[in-house]
């Protein structure tokens, strides 16, 4: 199989690319390493993959270029297969940038259905944000309920991707799957991310400082996400959007004593409180859907998720591997 990887280099699209290489797919990565962080992170990445496996191919560009995308399809006829996953963290700084976020997340979708409406495209599969929900009174959320009221021009932007890609999969018979992930983490996160930042503090600082107390997130494991994402490929499903969370949600409180459960510590906790105004205070999936269409069952719970997230991020930062012998349930 020839797959096609938009954001190769990011958090989901790095992980979703070294499975599909593992599995022994032609995998072609593009990625223009976007400076959210520090674009080294990305490169890193990237130039593992290229010396680890020679059914790696990699492209600098950007996505939004329809001219340098085109190209790279022309170069590559055989692909079949899409994960359209490139696009930055949610933040609130969106509102600075709108322009920004409209141009990652809804060009570079027009620059890709315009390429490929006309191309035997056997799945594109799609990474959306649970974000798009925003201020919907159905919860835990659900697909089936239509009204959304994001919040920010990152949730805006990504909403519209989807109704671009619903549009062009009924029109042009595109199969497509779009995935409204939750609150990802995991080893490869992004620095940026809030879970990073919790292991971070309460690491290094023993205190965890604004911290909103009144949030409730559906935290998913990246090997869940991968998987059902990857799972999605050989599924007959025409156009659905899925939500890709676990079904149980927990507050930031809950997190941080989490890892200082598993560090054996005390950490401070320094409480704030979040609002609506940048992003949604209670988030968690229905999950009957991913169930019934895909099968996925995710396998990862929270406490296992975040042992492995701090070995990574201590091997990633030279501290001592936690050596603890921790009871944890799978």
């Amino acid at each position: 199989m020839s797959i096609l990887v938009t954001g190769s280099a990011g958090f989901i699209g790095n992980a979703v690319t070294t499975k599909l290489l593992e599995l022994g797919n032609d995998v072609i990565g593009i990625d223009n390493f976007y400076h959210s962080y520090d674009p080294k992170i990305k490169i890193d990445k990237i130039e593992a993959l290229k010396e680890k496996f020679n059914n790696f191919t990699f492209y600098q560009t950007d996505a939004s270029n329809h001219k340098d995308l085109k190209t790279m399809f022309d170069k590559h006829p055989k692909i079949d297969t899409i994960f359209h996953l490139v696009g930055p963290m949610p933040h609130i700084h969106s509102f600075d940038i709108p322009q920004e976020y409209e141009n990652i997340n809804i060009t570079t979708t027009i620059n890709l259905l315009d390429i490929i409406k006309d191309k035997n495209i056997k799945k594109l599969i799609y990474s959306s944000a649970a974000t798009v929900y925003g201020e919907t009174k159905k919860y835990p959320f659900i697909e089936t309920h239509h009204f959304t009221k994001p919040t920010n021009p990152y949730s805006i932007s990504k909403l519209a991707a989807e109704n671009y890609l619903e549009a062009y999969s009924n029109y042009y018979a595109i199969p497509t799957v779009t995935f409204r992930i939750f609150a990802a983490y995991g080893p490869g996160m992004s620095p940026n991310s809030g879970m990073y930042n919790f292991i971070d503090q309460a690491l290094n600082k023993s205190e965890v400082k604004n911290v909103h107390s009144n949030t409730l997130r559906d935290f998913i494991y990246i090997d869940d996400i991968v998987k059902a994402m990857i799972s999605a490929i050989n599924k007959r499903l025409g156009y659905q959007m899925i939500n890709l969370g676990t079904g149980t949600s927990y507050s930031n409180i809950d997190v941080i004593n989490i890892i200082a459960k598993i560090e054996k510590k005390e950490v401070k906790i320094q409480k704030t409180k979040a609002t609506n105004e940048f992003d949604i205070v209670k988030q968690q999936a229905n999950m009957n859907k991913a169930k019934k269409m895909l099968g996925f069952i995710p396998s990862t719970n929270l406490e296992t998720g975040l042992f492995n997230t701090i070995e990574w991020y201590k091997k990633k930062n030279n501290l001592n591997s936690c050596l603890l012998s921790v009871q944890l349930k799978n």
